[in-house]
């Protein structure tokens, strides 16, 4: 048995907690009225400030024309001295300077007297200091404080680190907080939530607030949302507006609808937007899409470019290109690269190069492993691998599995076994599942040594009258 290319799927995007990819807004928008308030503080006259501990808010006035020209270290002594001395809105901007210069000991102890003196921004990148130099309980405190002081992004974390703990009412909590303060993020992660519990609605709503606050990941989300409960056309227009900012997973739902839609020129564009934005499924799709139209030679490049990027699906699939040009090494490298990144599916074609090898107990090893992912393929392989092997009793369960899963073949096969047993009712019923399912292999019927127990009944002989006649209608 072959198994062949699979339409690639829509993917969630995970959490993501302290992401430079994609601008936290509301931090971004909190820093800038920071930063204008401090403006207005210092007249500013065009002549250089003196900064010393008589004229402190001459420290103030520097150190923001130090900040504005760049010069972080610079600016940072200023801001330090009017901090110590009792400025406490500089003690952010100590801590800001301090953190673009690159000393992070001293950004934190900055950010601190700033989160102190009940400044929430100053709380929450302390936590953030905290978090991406691996101290989590210190980032835990520091959120905790920003979330008091009202700061949205700092609860969106503290949901993150509650999910971790699986603690899902807590982070739900969390991050209903967070978007009610305005933070983008914290809607989006909201919206996840929603949707993973299939509650299209409130995701529809939350991830709306969160596109709207001008968070991009949120209006692709907002079209998975959409596309779910059914709104197609809502879900197409909140992919294409992700897609013009640039967000290459939207591009490539964006494609998929498409594709669906059998509109295979536009399709085309949009995988490689999403391509072209480093989106590597999106990569994966239009070689898919290459293929299907017989143009493997060009899907080829593709599939390598979106494997090489982590696409456990497109490995498999440049392993199922190189399988039909009788390359079964490459085949067989790329299928164990998809199985070791967790793709069921490629787990399931290296059993199948192992077992054309004759390798039985590698075959059964990644069969296994494509069956324990939920690849029935891999199941079914592994019941014949066992079945062939004399372990009929332990191939049963597998077979039973498959054939549940409308895999005829397996329900033939589930006959074989109960004949065997000569268990006739157990065998009928499995051998009428086979036929309900269109196994029409008529000689197999007739000369199978394994049904030898049941082929003279007059119940088999009657399905088999019965479903001939069926087939030739």
């Amino acid at each position: 048995m072959k198994t062949i290319y699979l339409s690639l799927s829509f993917f969630l995007i995970s959490f993501n907690l302290l992401s430079a990819g994609w601008t936290d807004l509301l931090k971004k928008q909190a820093e800038k009225a920071f930063w204008d308030s401090m403006k207005q503080q210092v007249p500013g006259g065009g002549k250089i400030p003196r900064c010393d501990l008589k004229n402190i808010m001459g420290c103030v006035e520097l150190g923001n024309m130090l900040f504005g020209e760049g010069k972080n270290q610079e600016a940072q002594v200023n801001f330090q001295l009017a901090c110590d001395n009792g400025h406490f809105a500089s003690c952010f901007a100590a801590g800001r300077s301090a953190e673009l210069a690159g000393q992070r000991d001293s950004a934190i102890a900055y950010y601190e007297k700033s989160c102190i003196s009940s400044f929430n921004l100053g709380c929450h990148n302390m936590g953030d200091l905290y978090h991406q130099n691996g101290f989590k309980d210190k980032a835990h405190g520091a959120f905790i404080l920003g979330c008091k002081y009202k700061y949205g992004g700092s609860c969106s974390n503290l949901g993150i680190y509650a999910n971790e703990k699986n603690s899902k009412t807590e982070a739900m909590n969390y991050f209903k907080e967070a978007c009610e303060l305005g933070s983008a993020k914290g809607c989006f992660n909201l919206g996840s939530e929603y949707l993973l519990k299939n509650e299209f609605s409130s995701a529809e709503a939350t991830f709306s607030k969160g596109c709207n606050l001008g968070y991009i990941p949120s209006c692709n989300d907002l079209g998975v949302a959409q596309e779910k409960a059914s709104k197609k056309s809502e879900a197409l227009a909140n992919y294409l507006k992700a897609c013009e900012g640039k967000y290459g997973m939207a591009c490539a739902n964006y494609g998929i609808i498409q594709k669906q839609n059998k509109n295979m020129e536009v399709a085309r564009t949009y995988f490689q937007k999403a391509c072209d934005e480093n989106y590597y499924a999106g990569c994966g799709d239009l070689g898919l899409l290459l293929s299907e139209e017989g143009k493997s030679e060009q899907a080829k490049p593709l599939f390598e470019k979106a494997c090489t990027g982590g696409d456990a699906q497109s490995c498999n699939n440049l392993g199922v290109a190189l399988d039909e040009s009788k390359d079964s090494t490459g085949a067989l490298s790329l299928y164990n690269k998809a199985c070791e990144m967790k793709y069921a599916l490629g787990c399931a074609n290296a059993g199948i190069i192992y077992s054309n090898l004759k390798n039985e107990l590698k075959a059964r090893e990644f069969n296994t492993k494509a069956c324990d992912m939920g690849e029935i393929n891999g199941c079914y392989n592994l019941s014949l691998d066992l079945y062939f092997a004399g372990k009929i009793d332990e191939a049963k369960p597998h077979f039973e599995k498959s054939c549940k899963a409308n895999n005829n073949e397996a329900c033939y096969n589930l006959g074989c076994f109960y004949s065997r047993k000569n268990n006739i009712k157990a065998a009928l019923n499995a051998i009428e599942s086979a036929l309900k399912l269109k196994y029409y292999e008529w000689q197999a019927f007739e000369t199978d040594e394994d049904l030898k127990n049941i082929r003279s009944s007059s119940e088999f002989k009657n399905l088999i009258n019965k479903y001939k006649a069926i087939s030739q209608k």
